[in-house]
């Protein structure tokens, strides 16, 4: 958020080259509270990575590191203090048992854009981006990538925020160019008329173009619209007005402010846009709250339902009913089939009440209304993102840290869920589910503003790759320790291989065509949840057997490294 209040929830808007920084949502801009806890404790359950084992193949599964210690009958003599790093010892940049068999290149977002050459072994400099709100693709007019980046301006007492959304150029080496403006959003002069910017968008099936769907808030209320955006040429199409919210008035505030009273602001999380895997049709919905003294005195939720013609243009918007239904956080929604949608949404106990949490699945149906609803119980871990098979309309959810996955079939919503022990290496599966050859796709839209993901498809849609975290840390380490990389036949639900965390593993992504899986790990903790004084790295899987066939050591020092989706 960037009104007077600020975001209340977390963000990670680092300034970019050539100035105009900060001040855009992250993944939890305006969240409410409890959302905004759990999932910061999420992200301390993904903690900060590390390097374990040697790399000299396969890592080693040893089942004892898995094992909660037996205390020794003879007391044994306290541990010598460790030193206390004055900054980062960095690792090697990179170490290779591939005998230089890799080749290629990788983007990964880490402390911004960079790239690593596989087969030269070197990581590019940094180009700052966000996450949470730009949007890194491949080139489809050579090598390189594109990102549809945002740079914000402006929102002082006297000029409005200005959002301007750029086509930047990125270099195979890591270098900007052709960076040309799109649009501008918002107005500079009458900061009334813009005290907020937020933007969401999502790719056409061509990659070639999508829609930008925008939210200003104004003095009184926060407006919506939406138009196609046009990546070859670097233009934006007619802007469709698609609704508006508006909290109630509230009392006047006393002649003489409380200084220890926050006073009233309007929060907005939204404005999100999904299109559909056709492209036929959209989805944008967004939320707003009230707050005043620190207490929620208003939320709504919206939605509409955008028809988009063959050209990618938005249609008229007609209201979508299920949205006034959903919780207070639903950020996972996704298209499983061309015609249903199904929301993810975390749904938290009333205040001092014992009961845990569940995950609410709305079934969202053609014409923007609600067509059933399950709640599954959530024990409380750690859900990753989930995955969406679009061709089998099936919504993957993964518990990281209870290490259950649950396979949702949206035709009838039947649930089919496996645990596994973290002391096991294989497990037999469960009756085998018949599927069309899976395509993967996120639970979000094009903009990756949750973060790294724990889950992750192969190419050819037989594996899942999945990454588990001890339950609690173990006495003396600082987080719970990786569990390393689950290997699951999602037919079956078999588990058919472990791999031991080289590192603190915090993101997997099938790369090189399903060849290879890359995890990467943030500096400040090993494998086994103790403090580590380095930075963070990228190891490269061989998705067949396990082996470790290449480490980068040194990429960035900020968030998890995470690959770029291709």
């Amino acid at each position: 958020m960037t009104d007077r209040r600020g975001d209340e929830g977390f963000s990670v808007a680092p300034q970019r080259i050539g100035g105009g920084g900060g001040g855009g949502r992250g993944p939890l801009r305006g969240r409410p509270l409890k959302a905004i806890l759990v999932l910061v404790a999420c992200l301390a359950v993904i903690g900060v990575a590390g390097l374990g084992p040697r790399l000299s193949g396969k890592p080693n599964f040893d089942i004892a590191f898995f094992a909660t210690p037996v205390p020794s009958a003879t007391p044994t003599p306290s541990e010598t203090p460790r030193p206390a790093y004055l900054g980062p010892t960095p690792l090697p940049e990179i170490t290779r048992t591939d005998g230089g068999a890799l080749s290629g290149r990788v983007a990964v977002w880490a402390d911004g854009f960079r790239v690593l050459d596989l087969g030269a072994g070197t990581v590019s400099s940094v180009v700052y981006t966000d996450f949470s709100r730009d949007v890194v693709i491949p080139a489809r007019d050579g090598d390189g990538w594109w990102c549809v980046c945002m740079q914000d301006l402006g929102g002082d007492e006297s000029t409005g925020v200005t959002r301007a959304v750029q086509l930047l150029r990125l270099g195979t080496d890591g270098t900007t160019s052709a960076a040309r403006t799109i649009t501008t959003l918002g107005d500079a002069k009458n900061p009334a008329a813009s005290r907020a910017i937020q933007t969401d968008i999502d790719l056409a099936p061509d990659g070639l173009s999508g829609l930008l769907a925008v939210g200003r808030q104004t003095a009184t209320s926060w407006e919506y619209s939406v138009a196609r955006l046009d990546l070859v040429n670097a233009t934006i199409g007619p802007w469709t007005a698609v609704g508006r919210q508006m909290a109630p008035p509230v009392p006047e505030p006393a002649p003489t402010p409380n200084p220890d009273n926050p006073g009233t602001y309007v929060n907005a999380a939204g404005p999100y846009v999904r299109l559909s895997p056709d492209g036929s049709h959209a989805i944008i919905w967004s939320q707003i709250q009230q707050i005043v003294n620190d207490t929620v005195t208003f939320t709504e939720n919206l939605g509409w339902r955008i028809p988009v013609d063959a050209a990618g243009n938005p249609g008229e918007p007609a209201p979508a009913a299920a949205f006034a239904r959903f919780p207070d956080w639903c950020p996972f929604t996704a298209f499983v089939r061309d015609d249903r949608l199904v929301a993810t949404c975390p749904v938290f106990p009333v205040e001092g009440s014992s009961d845990q949490p569940t995950l609410r699945l709305f079934d969202v149906g053609a014409d923007g209304s609600v067509a059933r609803q399950v709640d599954i119980p959530q024990p409380e871990g750690y859900f990753s993102q989930p995955l969406i098979d679009t061709a089998n309309g099936v919504v993957w959810l993964w518990d990281a840290s209870n290490l259950t996955l649950t396979r949702v079939d949206t035709s009838d919503f039947t649930l089919t869920s496996a645990t596994f022990d973290p002391l096991v290496e294989r497990t037999p599966g469960v009756a085998a589910f018949r599927d069309a050859p899976r395509v993967w796709a996120s639970a979000g839209s094009a903009v990756n503003m949750f973060g790294p993901n724990q889950m992750t498809g192969s190419s050819d849609g037989r594996r899942l790759y999945l990454l588990g975290y001890e339950h609690q840390p173990q006495s003396g380490r600082d987080s719970p320790g990786s569990l390393g990389v689950f290997v699951v036949d999602p037919s079956s639900l078999e588990l058919v291989d472990r791999w031991a965390p080289a590192a603190y593993y915090s993101s997997i992504e099938s790369v090189l065509d399903g060849n290879v899986v890359a995890v990467g790990g943030q500096g400040g903790l090993d494998a086994e949840g103790r403090s580590a004084p380095w930075v963070g790295s990228m190891t490269f899987h061989d998705a067949a057997d396990g082996r470790i066939l290449l480490r980068f050591g040194q990429v960035g020092d900020g968030f998890p490294p995470m690959v770029l989706a291709p």
